[in-house]
């Protein structure tokens, strides 16, 4: 793509053709900085991601066998506003934090899979 007409609702190609859209959205996808937190991410660390496509077929099958447990205990447990600070084999640390960013407690979490939504 050499540009973006949005008046018109083109986009001109660097073949010389023209592209023409109803709506156009521009996703830059994410940055990926596993190695932020230690232990995270799924080559050197202990978490799923699903941010490539390789990532994401890799954790096909671990999404299949967290899904299966989950229905059949039914026991799930949530977090919010919290951040990862650790992770390792099979122990995530997880600090829960109130509106104005403090930490209010600390969780110290067993793990099999997880799947890191958003940072």
């Amino acid at each position: 793509m050499t540009k973006i007409d949005a008046e018109a609702n083109a986009l001109s190609l660097a073949n010389g053709q023209s592209v023409n859209y109803d709506y156009l959205v521009i996703t830059t996808g994410p940055k990926l900085a596993f190695e932020e937190v230690p232990g995270l991410g799924p080559q050197s660390g202990h978490t799923q991601s699903v941010c490539t496509l390789t990532h994401a077929e890799e954790s096909l099958q671990n999404f299949k066998a967290l899904l299966e447990s989950a229905l059949r205990s039914r026991h799930i447990k949530w977090i919010t506003n919290a951040k990862v600070s650790r992770v390792e084999d099979g122990m995530m640390y997880v600090d829960e934090h109130n509106d104005a960013g403090e930490v209010v407690r600390q969780h110290e979490l067993p793990f099999n899979r997880d799947v890191e939504v958003a940072r």
